[in-house]
């Protein structure tokens, strides 16, 4: 009867909030749109109503409530988008307008809230984590990969060419570039215009073949990553086989004794 009478419980109705809220947001991110004081005023009020469904939410499931990982999702997503109100309640009207993009920042993480309306949304985060789990050696040795390329490679061209290679962090995105084949020959052809004839030559072969690792780099990656996703699920398949086979098993060993 409480979960009847209370409308927080119904997801539907929520659902409703968060498709509403999706638009308000969006509404408030055009310049000076009429009414903005008003729906912004609305968007407070929705986050509001959000804090008070997910607070309620846990005190009346308990500790089911933190069962689904989705909840865990929705939870973090209404409490991070909160911190607008808390903002706006310690901060002083003159200080508002030098906070106005950190109070928008916080405001749009509400937006992930849509995930919600998505059919069987529950289950692609579970399935999400899943894949993280099983795939996330893959995916660092991938990232120590880019991370020592673009660390050597900004030790030899920093001089050459600061615009791609100043940095560290600088070299390690041209590099991600390169291994995605966006500006392959962009970034070369810009260090070829600073050096000689056969210096050149030299360049655009080394860059070619980085970006030819880079491209045999990612393929390996997603094969792996599915070859992974595909080998748990075998695994998970392969031990319900061996469970329906135990059970035929004794269930054969019981017709042999009764035919006996």
């Amino acid at each position: 009867m409480k979960r009847l009478l209370n409308p927080l419980l119904y997801d539907k109705l929520i659902g409703i909030l968060i498709l509403f809220n999706v638009f308000v947001i969006m509404y408030l991110s055009f310049d000076d749109p009429p009414f903005f004081r008003v729906f912004e005023y609305v968007d407070y009020a929705l986050t509001l109503i959000f804090l008070c469904e997910i607070t309620y939410k846990i005190s009346f499931y308990k500790k089911d409530f933190f069962k689904d990982v989705f909840n865990w999702f929705d939870a973090s997503i209404v409490l991070i988008s909160s911190i607008s109100l808390v903002l706006l309640m310690l901060l002083e009207p003159s200080d508002l307008l030098g906070q106005v993009i950190i109070l928008r920042a916080f405001r749009l993480f509400k937006l992930f809230r849509s995930m919600r309306i998505i059919p069987n949304a529950g289950k692609i985060l579970s399935d999400l984590k899943k894949a993280v789990k099983v795939t996330y050696g893959i995916i660092i040795g991938g990232l120590l990969i880019l991370l020592i390329t673009g660390i050597v490679l900004c030790s030899f061209f920093k001089e050459i060419d600061p615009e791609n290679f100043g940095d560290p962090l600088v070299s390690i995105y041209s590099v991600f570039r390169l291994f995605t084949v966006e500006g392959w020959y962009e970034i070369p052809d810009a260090i070829c215009e600073r050096t000689s004839y056969w210096y050149a030559n030299a360049i655009r072969t080394f860059f070619s073949f980085i970006v030819l690792f880079g491209m045999f780099l990612f393929g390996f990656l997603i094969s792996s990553i599915s070859d992974e996703l595909a080998e748990d699920n075998n695994d998970k398949l392969l031990a319900k086989t061996k469970e329906l086979e135990d059970k035929i098993d004794k269930l054969s060993e019981k017709l042999d004794f009764l035919k006996k």
